[in-house]
């Protein structure tokens, strides 16, 4: 009697068999496959928000820069003819002592004298999708190029008109600006559009899109 009742309890407690341990298996492989693509949705989404954070902070970054330094336009160049050199829809360029003197780089202080007026050219230009800065130093007679092509933004959608120019009056100056009409320029509205092709997005939006966009008076020629 013994026996049997011991049989019985060991019998009972054997373990799974071969069917209930595939079964099994085979549940866990349908539960995990169900979970990974939310799991590897939920990656993407967090990759894509990344970017789309990294892009607005450069953006930010550098339509501050923008706006400083053309704030500026005008500036302590008694020495420079011309304020506005360039005024285009993709192109802007201007004179400025965006240091107010200081011999540090870019012009250094061989720049930074009396005679030569401490005078810097900015230059910001858009190629494609890429929107880049130059500064030239003025030595009294010329220019010479300190920063040549830095890359501030490499997200821009093409095509697009980043700057716009305005008279005193606050009327749009279209077309090809002249040597004239450069130099009745008061303000300038800059609007960056940019796109991240790096990550798709969940729903109907292919890629994510942001726009950022600043009114500078130029203080100086006023």
């Amino acid at each position: 009697m013994r026996n049997r009742v011991a049989d019985s309890y060991l019998a009972s407690h054997d373990g799974f068999s071969l069917l209930e341990l595939m079964i099994s298996a085979t549940l866990v492989v349908m539960i995990l496959g169900g979970m990974l693509p939310l799991l590897t949705g939920g990656q993407n989404m967090y990759e894509a928000q990344s970017a789309d954070m990294s892009i607005r902070q450069g953006a930010r970054v550098a339509l501050d820069k923008i706006t400083r330094e053309m704030r500026l336009a005008g500036y302590s160049i008694d020495n420079v003819a011309q304020v506005f050199t360039i005024a285009s829809g993709t192109s802007v360029q201007f004179a400025a002592d965006i240091d107010d003197g200081a011999p540090e780089a870019p012009c250094d202080a061989s720049f930074e004298t009396a005679a030569n007026g401490g005078a810097e050219r900015l230059t910001y230009t858009v190629t494609g999708t890429n929107l880049w800065r130059s500064v030239d130093c003025w030595n009294g007679t010329t220019w010479t190029s300190e920063i040549s092509s830095q890359l501030l933004i490499a997200d821009l959608k093409t095509g697009q008109t980043v700057f716009r120019y305005f008279d005193a009056a606050g009327n749009q100056m279209t077309g090809t600006l002249s040597s004239d009409n450069r130099d009745a320029i008061r303000s300038v509205a800059i609007q960056l559009d940019l796109e991240d092709t790096s990550y798709s997005h969940l729903g109907d939006q292919e890629h994510s899109t942001y726009q950022i966009a600043s009114q500078v008076e130029v203080h100086n020629l006023q």
